[in-house]
């Protein structure tokens, strides 16, 4: 199981960008947490294996699954010794 730190940037506040977030992590049965940034962007981190996070990540970046939201950029990165998450949801 990996832990990945996934950094949204482009119109993902004010639109429900959270909300869809979280919806698709519990369809796909994924862990994590989803936050809004002061800059403007979005942090998800997500535990699931690779092929799972990267479905998640071609499903988050299809426009009509979070239809008024508009990702420019996303990144992925790693963490490290983090402890498994039992639930997705938001941090507000």
């Amino acid at each position: 199981m990996l832990t990945s730190k996934i950094q949204v940037q482009g119109r993902v506040q004010g639109v429900g960008f959270r909300f869809h977030v979280t919806r698709l992590a519990n369809k796909l049965q994924l862990t994590g947490t989803v936050k809004n940034e002061s800059d403007g962007s979005v942090t998800i981190q997500l535990q699931a294996n690779e092929a799972q996070r990267e479905h998640f990540i071609t499903e988050l970046q299809d426009p009509k699954n979070i239809p008024y939201a508009r990702i420019d950029q996303l990144s992925v990165t790693e963490e490290k010794d983090l402890p498994a998450m039992h639930d997705f949801h938001p941090i507000y």
